[in-house]
């Protein structure tokens, strides 16, 4: 079953797999939080246009597209960490928690 996502739907789910971090007394951490959160959407979007095989007509445009977006992003760019940390956080972290609420929105997704 091939889903496609529209502009409006692929924002919802990134919003929803990357939500807007709470505001804080801590202006400053906010505002870090807020642009860190703004910019896993953007590189997730970028993946689900441009990522491996999502190029490929049963997959462009598709929730799998988005899913797969989302993986690769966090799977292989995300950058700014020592091997271990990253190893870490994609097996029992934040990417790997956030590899888990995109998968759970997709079945949910599929579902309804």
């Amino acid at each position: 079953m091939k889903i496609q996502m529209t502009d409006i739907t692929l924002d919802r789910y990134l919003q929803d797999v990357f939500p807007s971090p709470l505001p804080k007394k801590n202006k400053q951490l906010y505002q870090y939080e807020f642009a860190k959160t703004k910019s896993n959407r953007e590189w997730a979007k970028y993946f689900f246009e441009n990522g491996s095989g999502n190029d490929l007509p049963e997959v462009k445009g598709s929730l799998w597209a988005a899913l797969n977006g989302i993986t690769e992003f966090v799977d292989h760019r995300v950058t700014k960490q020592t091997q271990d940390r990253r190893v870490n956080s994609l097996w029992l972290g934040y990417y790997a928690a956030v590899k888990g609420k995109a998968y759970r929105l997709a079945v949910d997704t599929i579902k309804n």
